[in-house]
């Protein structure tokens, strides 16, 4: 569901997993392990409690999805930071 949001916060440098398995205990497992904020989609996740940082993502449309992302972060770039970001992801 978030896949594109995963690959529009990579290009700007941010260490991101795009977790596909469906095993909900896993995920929160791997978080807790690796120390991540979960991101998604899944509105079960929101009514389960005692699991990392989560952040409920309501828009489907990815670029709406980054913006909600940056403004819950309180992260602020700019359109030639994202460019550069951009730019590095097509070279390599």
């Amino acid at each position: 569901m978030l896949g594109k949001l995963a690959k529009y916060l990579r290009m700007l440098g941010v260490d991101t997993v795009y977790f596909t398995q469906t095993d909900v205990s896993t995920l929160i497992e791997k978080a807790y392990q690796e120390k991540r904020i979960i991101l998604s989609r899944n509105t079960k996740l929101k009514h389960i409690g005692g699991f990392p940082d989560f952040v409920f993502i309501n828009d489907d449309q990815p670029d709406k999805q980054l913006s909600e992302v940056l403004k819950h972060f309180k992260i602020h770039i700019s359109r030639d930071s994202f460019l550069r970001a951009a730019s590095r992801a097509i070279k390599n």
